[in-house]
């Protein structure tokens, strides 16, 4: 019986040629790579702060250093 890849199934898998086995393997390497980044692409989406908590992160910094420029400053001898 005739299969999809031009072998039968009297014929070990090792009469398949090199290429068809790199291209399956290529392809299921690159299918898992895919998953992969979709999750990690999914769980850094889901701890990425907001532009509005970024914004007032970078005011709450500016203003510290700013309250640090103003601050008296002693002299100790």
């Amino acid at each position: 019986m005739k299969k999809t890849r031009d072998y039968y199934d009297d014929d070990s898998r090792d009469a398949r040629s090199f290429l068809v086995k790199v291209c399956d393997y290529g392809v299921a390497i690159l299918l898992l790579a895919g998953l992969f980044y979709s999750t990690f692409l999914d769980v850094q989406g889901r701890f990425k702060p907001s532009n509005a908590e970024i914004v007032a992160a970078r005011q709450a910094k500016i203003a510290s250093e700013h309250a640090k420029l103003e601050a008296p400053v002693t002299i100790v001898e």
